[in-house]
């Protein structure tokens, strides 16, 4: 895609340069103020991060003409749009918590401590895993049915590009770029098993050591368990490019 090709398409969306990033960062923090809700706050902020991959899922959804391909191209770009939600929401859990930590040492309550921090944190972290467990579950969808239709999945900014055009994604000029798809899916899994097991241990391990050793075995053993087959687990539903997805007939890969 060259750059005035990139321009004509901002030009032709005046709307979106009023949905930057430090604009809704504003927003959610007058939502924090107002409402005291961090997770509210979190929501209407992370909104900006999935927002380009809800649109083209549902353009994908309306769009395609083969039913199976729709479904399984509507659930890979929900499945992006949860994992820029919840990297998002992780960001803002550590920026809301540092902020707070901050005010709240300079301004100590009168029982001291830093309980509105670890408030600020525990419900932020829960948008945070909420949007993972989202991720997984579509994540989940869409390899199944890759594996019913035989649907090679591609996951690229390019395929914005396509919906802007009203094109198919292999139409579009231009280099097609990376599919990652190969990183959206590990990493979806591994952070919402990492956030699953951190829940069982917090509620069945009661010492904090116990709750540390057991923590920090996950959090080697998973991610390796799941980069090591990662060709097996997700490597077999890659396309290589954006024809593999949408130039193909999707029967003739096979159910």
């Amino acid at each position: 895609m060259n750059e005035s090709t990139a321009l004509s398409w901002q030009e032709e969306r005046p709307w979106q340069r009023h949905l930057t990033l430090p604009g809704l960062l504003a927003l959610g923090w007058l939502v924090f103020e107002a409402t005291s809700q961090p997770a509210l706050a979190v929501v209407v902020v992370c909104v900006k991060f999935g927002w380009n991959d809800l649109l083209t899922a549902y353009w994908l959804r309306v769009r395609d003409p083969e039913p199976g391909r729709a479904r399984t191209c509507f659930c890979l770009y929900l499945t992006g749009a949860f994992w820029k939600m919840g990297v998002g929401a992780f960001l803002l859990c550590f920026v809301l918590g540092m902020i707070q930590l901050s005010m709240e040492k300079n301004n100590p309550p009168p029982q001291g401590g830093f309980n509105e921090a670890i408030a600020v944190i525990n419900q932020t972290a829960l948008v945070v895993v909420l949007a993972f467990a989202l991720a997984a579950l579509f994540a989940v969808r869409t390899l199944w049915l890759a594996w019913r239709t035989g649907v090679k999945l591609w996951l690229n900014p390019v395929v914005h590009q396509a919906r802007w055009r009203d094109c198919w994604p292999s139409n579009v000029p231009g280099s097609p770029g990376r599919n990652w798809a190969q990183l959206v899916l590990p990493v979806t899994f591994i952070l919402f098993l990492l956030a699953a097991i951190m829940l069982v241990l917090d509620n069945w391990l009661r010492h904090a050591r116990q709750f540390a050793l057991w923590f920090a075995a996950a959090i080697t053993f998973v991610p390796a368990i799941i980069i090591g087959l990662r060709r097996q687990l997700f490597g077999w539903a890659l396309a290589k490019n954006p024809g593999e997805c949408w130039d193909n007939d999707p029967a003739s890969g096979g159910a």
